[in-house]
Parts: C-alpha cells; sequence; structure tokens
C-alpha cells in the first residue's frame, strides 16, 4: 500500500517484529511504526486512526 501512495501506521506489541520491516522486497518502510496495544484506543488515535480511510487487523494466523 506504501508503494502506491498510501501513509500507513502500523502498530505491533512485539519490538522484534518492528524491526523486520526493512527486510522485505528491497523496500525501506517510510511509514509510522509504533510499539503498542493495536486495541487500545490510546495507541490507535497515536498512529492516526481517526484520519485514516481503512483499518486492516491482521494476526499470525492470517498468514
Amino acid at each position: 500500500m506504501e508503494r502506491i501512495g498510501h501513509d500507513i501506521s502500523l502498530i505491533e506489541k512485539d519490538p522484534e517484529q518492528l524491526k523486520r520491516l526493512d527486510a522485505f522486497d528491497d523496500h525501506t518502510f517510510h511509514g509510522t511504526a509504533l510499539v503498542g496495544d493495536p486495541t487500545d484506543p490510546d495507541t490507535l488515535r497515536r498512529g492516526g486512526v481517526e484520519n485514516c480511510d481503512a483499518v486492516a487487523a491482521v494476526t499470525e494466523e492470517d498468514g
């Protein structure tokens, strides 16, 4: 999504997972990456949920 011009915010509980963002397909992630609980309203606000057009909630099982 970022590659086609969308602003991306990513919220992840595990900071080790965020370190993997730049390891995919020669792409450098330029979005917002936050460590926190993605079910917490304050964390969602920090991620910009109040101004977003879409939300995707995925889990390990969605892979």
